[in-house]
């Protein structure tokens, strides 16, 4: 899995093995417990609900 972290929340999630790239564009982001942007938890969360919806 390679994840991009960009300003405001915004992230591409990209999964070379699974031929599966998952956009967030959203306006929310936890700059004080994440300063440096490293992909979070819920990252993990949405990748997994991903991979359940198109039962991979």
């Amino acid at each position: 899995m390679i994840a991009l972290v960009r300003h405001l929340g915004q992230r591409i999630i990209c999964i070379p093995s699974k031929n599966m790239v998952i956009v967030r564009t959203g306006d929310v982001t936890d700059k004080k417990n994440n300063p440096k942007k490293i992909p979070g938890k819920e990252t993990y969360i949405w990748v997994s609900e991903a991979l359940k919806m198109i039962a991979i």
